[in-house]
């Protein structure tokens, strides 16, 4: 069976290690069994361990039920160190833990989740949190295997059956191999000084069964030298894929200045994002990507459905879903075999209203639906949704029973009390990479390539337990490397925010190196939108929107350019930039090509407004864009109205418009605002006046390329 694992579910309280960020978070005394202590991490390491032989078993030619049968046996190991807490029903009351999990959604809300031993090895958030605040020593055990529980086999045939059959670490093993090694050195110099017989070939992988056969040998007449020995064949490897894993790493409200590799400075020093950073250095990032927006929801709606914000259904922050007549990327991928998941943010319809992630082409989500809803850091449950045979949809709210109640004052110290939604989500995207590959192995055949759409809340302004908006209230602000920069003052909670987002994407992608996936996988992180200045935070402090003008909302450059990273292993060029314009509605036509599509022909007739990045990936030539269009409602500039911004080549026009939306312009020649970006990149100067046949070309343009909307007057906007 696929390994299953899952974590974001609140366990039986009668047991003592928890897998939600409070309980993994608690000091523990050496020796102890509660989440965080080394002998808690020594269960962790064998697990891993064990889930390690069984994505490896190919390379070591050892079969995938061995190795699946070693995880189970830890797990059951580790399921009966587990003790009640003190007061607690009996242990033998409660109902033993299965190896393989059930399926989380066939369970009804108020019944507590099995204590899964898998999910020890995915939530080690405690030891997360050390790495950040520095090395950690390391306690493990020799594996509970000794010579009275398993005696070496008495005819060896193979090394590799001997490391297959016994622990690598085991006394046991050590002696079975060293006897080979010593058999086969005597029975070499024995023959030689008998010449009883040719010289018996003995291979490290074949070793010949001793005593020897009792017949004499026989005289053969000389023969000519043998050829050298062909090298060993390779272990029988899976096919060859053709088409990559994709996965999208979403920040929210992170702004282009945030990012290492586009940050100009500030009085702080720039903000620590160590795997961004090796991101970049891995991959090509890019200076002029844009996002679909300034503002969330419409940014998002062009990102699923390759759709500028003129043509999307979505124009503004609100309550209103996308149009059920809309295809999202997700089902194009999902009609050429990709599996596809979704989890964090969406903001783009509930259940039911024909707009939710599984009416876009997920198969299965976990996360917040509710755009407001998602400004909960410690939310007391998650939206979950999966798709069942004959297109069936099974959704329901997962309690997560230590966020009852949260606030300050419960969540304690570094909020470690309580979960957050972040290390959730992480661990979260962590058990489907790492089983979605064990289960590959375990069957054999070759990997379904899949879909991650991961969407993070950081660096939004947030609250615990409410929906109010405040510093983004991340944990580990205390114990993190920001702790003692009381010089930051509040900002210091943006400042970790920012870091905390990049540490989640440094476990997404170890995930992918632990399960053999990282040359497999096309890698893209941006933001949505611009930097924010909400909750308290201000844009200005560390420079977040770096050499651009204007932040969230606003229709300037600062609104909606994004930090842009894309990393392929063996397919793009290492550390590489580019001038190449990109656009969130780019996405779509770029995923489709990924996965073996033609975009001129496969992309909705409707939907056609992107072009694919994938030339420029992989360093063909490309033509720029043709242009890239954005309008918001209520643009930052005028805090009313609505406005239009368009970019043709190195010309940037904002146009900014009356409260009554009409089918277009939304400003006049009078009011036009025209920079030159090959010299102006902060547009700073406006030179509309210089140039009257760019500003009409522009204007003309700006009233054809969209299609009237009521894009300010929807309810329930802000």
């Amino acid at each position: 069976p696929a390994v299953a694992f899952r974590v974001p579910r609140p366990p039986p309280a009668s047991h003592r290690c928890m897998p939600v960020a409070a309980e993994a978070h608690r000091d523990s005394t050496p020796g102890s069994s509660t989440c965080g202590g080394p002998a808690a991490r020594d269960d962790n390491d064998a697990i891993e361990a064990a889930a390690s032989d069984l994505l490896h078993s190919r390379s070591r030619n050892a079969t995938a039920g061995a190795a699946l049968r070693r995880l189970k046996m830890e797990e059951r190991r580790v399921l009966s160190l587990a003790q009640p807490l003190p007061g607690a029903a009996s242990a033998q009351s409660e109902p033993t833990a299965p190896a393989v999990e059930v399926d989380a959604l066939e369970r009804s809300g108020s019944e507590a989740a099995p204590y899964d031993a898998a999910s020890v090895l995915e939530t080690r958030l405690s030891d997360d949190n050390a790495e950040m605040a520095g090395p950690a020593s390391k306690h493990r055990r020799e594996p509970m295997w000794t010579e009275k529980s398993a005696r070496c086999p008495a005819r060896l045939r193979s090394m590799e059956e001997a490391e297959a059959l016994l622990p690598s670490k085991s006394v046991c093993s050590r002696r079975c191999v060293r006897c080979a090694a010593l058999c086969s050195l005597i029975l070499t110099v024995l023959l030689l000084v008998l010449g009883a017989a040719p010289l018996l070939i003995l291979s490290a992988r074949n070793i010949a069964p001793w005593p020897p056969p009792s017949h004499p040998p026989q005289l053969q007449p000389p023969q000519p030298p043998l050829p050298p020995p062909h090298p060993a064949a390779p272990p029988p490897s899976l096919p060859t894929r053709k088409q990559p894993n994709i996965l999208f790493f979403l920040a929210d409200d992170m702004g282009y200045g945030d990012a290492g590799y586009l940050a100009t400075g500030n009085r702080f020093g720039k903000l620590l994002t160590p795997h961004m950073d090796a991101l970049t250095a891995a991959g090509m990032s890019f200076t002029d990507a844009y996002a679909g927006a300034p503002t969330c929801s419409p940014s998002r709606c062009s990102l699923m459905t390759g759709l500028h914000s003129g043509h999307c259904s979505v124009r503004d922050n609100g309550q209103e879903p996308l149009a059920r007549g809309e295809i999202g990327f997700p089902t194009l991928l999902r009609a050429r075999g990709y599996h596809t998941r979704h989890i964090g943010k969406w903001g783009l319809g509930g259940w039911g209203s024909g707009g939710s992630p599984l009416d876009k082409g997920f198969e299965s989500y976990y996360g917040q639906l509710d755009n407001y809803q998602c400004h909960d850091y410690y939310p007391s449950y998650m939206d979950v949704g999966e798709l069942r045979p004959g297109n069936r949809s099974m959704v329901r709210r997962l309690p997560i029973a230590v966020n009852e109640g949260a606030s300050e004052e419960k969540c304690g110290v570094d909020r470690l009390e309580c979960a957050w939604t972040g290390d959730l989500w992480t661990a979260e995207a962590r058990a489907f990479i790492l089983g979605h590959a064990a289960a590959a192995v375990a069957r054999g055949d070759m990997p379904q390539p899949w879909l991650l759409y991961i969407a993070h809340t950081a660096p939004h302004s947030g609250g615990v337990g409410t929906q109010e908006e405040g510093m983004p209230p991340v944990p580990r602000v205390g114990s993190g490397p920001y702790g003692s920069r009381h010089d930051m003052g509040p900002e210091v909670s943006y400042a970790a925010a920012i870091t905390e987002l990049d540490r989640q994407l440094g476990l997404v992608l170890e995930a992918l190196e632990t399960a053999s996936e990282a040359e497999h996988t096309v890698v893209f992180f941006a933001s949505d939108n611009g930097a924010s200045s909400e909750g308290g935070h201000d844009y200005l402090t560390f420079n977040s929107s770096g050499p651009l003008s204007g932040r969230k909302r606003s229709l300037h450059e600062g609104g909606h350019r994004t930090p842009l990273i894309v990393r392929w292993p063996g397919q793009i060029a290492r550390g590489t930039t580019s001038a190449q314009q990109f656009a969130f509605y780019d996405f779509m036509a770029t995923a489709l090509e990924l996965a073996g599509g033609d975009p001129s022909r496969d992309l909705p007739p409707d939907q056609k407004d992107g072009d694919s990045l994938l030339p420029t990936l992989l360093g063909r030539p490309q033509a720029q864009k043709a242009f890239v269009y954005h309008e918001a409602c209520r643009p930052w500039e005028k805090k009313h109205g609505w406005g239009q911004a368009l970019r043709v080549g190195n010309w940037s026009g904002v146009c900014l418009g009356s409260l009554q939306e009409t089918e277009g312009p939304a400003c006049t020649q009078a009011t036009f605002l025209l920079y030159n970006l090959d010299n102006d990149l902060a547009q700073a100067q406006n030179v509309a006046a210089q140039h009257p046949d760019i500003v009409q070309s522009m204007l003309a343009q700006m009233r054809t390329v969209r299609t009237p909307g009521a894009t300010c007057r929807r309810p329930g906007a802000r």
